[in-house]
């Protein structure tokens, strides 16, 4: 354990308000209760707003300086780097920074990882001793009950359980008594979910929810549904991503097949190590040309909905000795 004399200040820097009650902090806290967890909203503002930037970093100065650890959530506004850096200069080896991103690494050239930490938490694949892969579909499933505490999937309605992910709840014969139509919830359709979807509709008829489809909603988080009250109406959910990278994985296939859904992805299953292959269905024309014989398929449709979604059981003991390493580091500093 870390020296017990010492409270040990770690200082969260995010642009999300909730992150505090994400995987991350809740385990370092339960690691070692010493810790002392306090949160900064990042402002997002533009880089012509340099002069308001430097206002809020001298007004919280004195809170860098006084961590002992630096969590650097998602969204992080490029403008932070000179301050970090100039705070890492000054605390030298008695700072440690954790730069935690959740969005895949090949999109993020505005929130790109910040390179001077000391230790870096992100959904690719490529890990190393300072590297090290947390999937993002983590956040929306349960785990001990001492961390579920606050954590929620408010757009989807609750934490799924992870016996949901290997197992279906309700039998084959009920799944086939659901619409048998196609349900995509979206905030956008911009390329490739535009094409993928003029190429499926023909197949079967889709019907679409979220601010792309209904201008009354103003933004995601306004939306006047759950995600699971809708999608468990439907045979098929589009969970189609935006982009690919090895190892990123959103919430979307999660979803669906927690709400008793067969998801259809455009996503290769060598990019999604955490999916069994076999639990759903993929579609990127022109490399696959079979899913209308697999929607016309009964007992393949039966297999594929009787698969379990996951090649194995999540759990957090490797994100608790990589979170233990960095405390032991703290402690021989």
């Amino acid at each position: 354990m870390i020296n017990k004399k010492k409270n040990i200040n770690v200082l969260i820097l995010c642009q999300l308000s909730y992150y505090k009650d994400w995987l991350v902090p809740k385990t370092l806290l339960k690691l070692e209760p010493k810790i002392q967890i306090k949160e900064l909203k990042n402002i997002n503002l533009s880089r012509y707003l340099k002069f308001i930037n430097t206002i809020w970093w001298l007004l919280n100065i004195n809170k860098f300086l006084n961590a002992n650890i630096i969590l650097l959530g998602p969204f992080l506004n490029p403008f932070n780097s000179f301050f970090l850096r100039l705070i890492k200069k000054i605390r030298k080896n008695k700072l440690i920074i954790i730069n935690h991103s959740y969005e895949n690494p090949s999109i993020i050239h505005k929130y790109s990882l910040w390179p001077y930490s000391d230790f870096f938490i992100t959904p690719s694949i490529f890990e190393s001793e300072k590297y090290f892969r947390l999937p993002f579909w983590w956040e929306y499933i349960k785990f001990e009950d001492d961390l579920n505490t606050n954590r929620a999937n408010k757009r989807f309605g609750r934490l799924i359980e992870i016996s949901e992910l290997l197992k279906r709840k309700i039998p084959f014969e009920k799944w086939l008594a659901r619409k048998n139509k196609l349900v995509i919830i979206a905030t956008h359709l911009a390329h490739p979910k535009d094409v993928l979807i003029e190429n499926i509709k023909s197949i079967l008829p889709i019907d679409g929810y979220g601010p792309i489809f209904d201008k009354k909603i103003s933004n995601y988080y306004d939306s006047p549904f759950l995600k699971e009250e809708i999608i468990k109406q439907y045979r098929y959910d589009l969970s189609f991503h935006n982009s690919f990278f090895p190892g990123y994985i959103d919430e979307k296939i999660v979803e669906a097949y927690a709400s008793g859904c067969i998801p259809i992805s455009n996503v290769e299953n060598n990019y999604m190590v955490d999916i069994n292959k076999n639990s759903y269905i993929y579609f990127n024309p022109p490399l696959s040309k079979n899913i209308n014989e697999i929607l016309e398929n009964k007992e393949k449709l039966k297999e594929i909905y009787e698969s379990p979604l996951l090649n194995s059981t999540p759990n957090l003991n490797e994100l608790k000795t990589f979170l233990l390493k960095i405390l032991d580091r703290f402690r021989s500093n």
